[in-house]
């Protein structure tokens, strides 16, 4: 058993290492174009779809059906006002005081909240942000939760590193990989906790 102090430490080293990958990710989003941020989101919503309960979050709170490849290409043609409406919706209904408030699963709010940001404005880098650190926190759900966080952690410091490769590609005009998350994560257990 690893003593308190030391479990604390590592938390505050997760914490640290986190925060200042989120203003590595900032920065390099700086110089990303407004169609790279769209590839971009494409990709990244490659991991998301992988989630067990993802496109069932979705009908359930949006009370719209989700079908991966129309939405691809609804990103990229930007029509997006359909999903848009129903994120306003959605939204509407976490707001405690409203009459149908409902408590909502930190996990399904992670989902929401990473829908959210793929249908966003991707003229601003913060929504595409938000979907770069939305896999971080979802791999830190799942370490926080599992059996075996030492799996989740180890899979969390990879990503960082992904991440980071990912960004430098773009300064590059490297193509990037749709296939990368489904490849990356094709062994991973989601449904595990």
């Amino acid at each position: 058993m690893i003593p308190v102090f030391l479990q604390q430490k590592r938390i505050m080293d997760a914490a640290a290492l986190i925060n200042e990958h989120t203003k590595m990710v900032q920065q390099g989003l700086l110089s990303v174009s407004a169609e790279q941020r769209k590839n971009l989101t494409n990709t990244l919503l490659g991991f998301y779809f992988l989630l067990p309960g993802f496109e069932q979050t979705l009908r359930d709170y949006l009370k719209i059906n989700i079908d991966k490849q129309n939405l691809i290409n609804d990103i990229k043609n930007d029509r997006l006002e359909k999903y848009r409406s129903a994120i306003e919706k959605c939204h509407a209904t976490f707001d405690e005081y409203a009459d149908d408030f409902q408590e909502v699963d930190r996990i399904d709010i992670l989902i929401i909240e990473a829908f959210s940001n793929a249908i966003s404005d991707l003229k601003n880098a913060a929504n595409t942000l938000g979907l770069f650190i939305g896999i971080i926190d979802i791999l830190d759900y799942y370490e926080a939760f599992s059996d075996n966080p030492e799996y989740w952690n180890n899979l969390l410091e990879n990503e960082i590193s992904y991440q980071r490769e990912l960004l430098a590609g773009l300064k590059t005009n490297e193509n990037l990989n749709s296939l990368g998350y489904p490849e990356r994560y094709e062994t991973v257990l989601f449904d595990t906790l």
